[in-house]
């Protein structure tokens, strides 16, 4: 035994040490799984960013539809009062306003779409919320009569006007009342009812889009990026929907129905000149 060494507690006097044990790391293994595990991060970075273009690709599209397709509609409307005997230039004159103005929206869709990815703070202008909720249920009346929906709105009329910016709210809605229509074309059940209703609630004004439709289990997951419980798309719209709303100073949830079905809500304050954006 060595003479140095004092014996621990436990040992007798003539223990000795038989074996010592060891671990070898290779270094350069180490090093090759900490970059393969960097490559597939970056790789995996990667396909989400696609994914993201490709899911906004397709609300961008979405989002322009509406207006260019009114546009046609309009356009067709004036060649024909032009091309009658004798020609109505009266009404080929207001079709053609109307070309002008949905024209207009569609740069106004994309405008904002631009400042929404450029991190510019909202266009705040005083807002009817009441009025911007006929002008979405006009916009998407196609969708609606298309899926056989029975649409109800009920609208406070002591609903103030609030600062917001108006497209990106817009936006907002036209979302929600499109997974509104997704939800209830999914389902058998009569009727296919979607609700509208905005209130006034302390010193906010609250919207509620509400389905009867097939609803969905995680509402933990639902306003982050990536998440979807439908077979096509990347869930990225309500994520956009939470990022317009928190912009406001507002809130965006969700609860399910007693019977059936998902109600969506979101509020927003009726002072809302404190709001930041934080581009997230």
């Amino acid at each position: 035994m060595d003479p140095a060494r004092e014996p621990h507690r436990g040992e007798t006097a003539d223990a000795r040490v038989m074996q010592f044990f060891g671990l070898e790391v290779d270094i350069d293994d180490t090093a090759k799984l900490a970059e393969a595990l960097r490559d597939a991060q970056e790789k995996l970075a990667q396909a989400s960013r696609i994914a993201a273009v490709a899911e906004l690709s397709a609300s961008i599209a979405h989002e322009l539809s509406q207006p260019l397709q009114a546009v046609v509609a309009h356009a067709r409307a004036c060649l024909r009062w032009l091309s009658a005997k004798p020609p109505n230039i009266d009404e080929a004159r207001l079709s053609a306003e109307y070309v002008v103005r949905d024209g207009n929206a569609a740069a106004d869709v994309l405008g904002h779409i631009r400042a929404l990815f450029k991190h510019t703070a909202p266009e705040m202008v005083d807002l009817d919320i009441n009025k911007l909720i006929l002008q979405v249920c006009t916009l998407m009346a196609d969708d609606i009569q298309r899926n056989a929906v029975s649409l109800e709105t009920t609208l406070a009329e002591d609903v103030p006007k609030i600062r917001a910016d108006a497209v990106q709210i817009q936006q907002v809605l036209v979302n929600l009342v499109r997974n509104a229509i997704e939800a209830l074309a999914a389902t058998t059940e009569r009727p296919k009812l979607l609700l509208i209703r905005s209130r006034r609630d302390g010193e906010g004004v609250v919207i509620d889009v509400e389905d009867h439709g097939t609803g969905f289990a995680d509402f933990e997951k639902i306003f982050e990026p990536f998440f979807t419980t439908k077979q096509s798309g990347m869930g990225v719209g309500l994520a956009i929907c939470r990022t317009i709303i928190e912009a406001h100073a507002g809130h965006i949830w969700a609860v399910r129905n007693e019977i059936r079905g998902v109600t969506f809500s979101f509020s927003l304050p009726i002072e809302s000149s404190n709001a930041t954006w934080d581009g997230r």
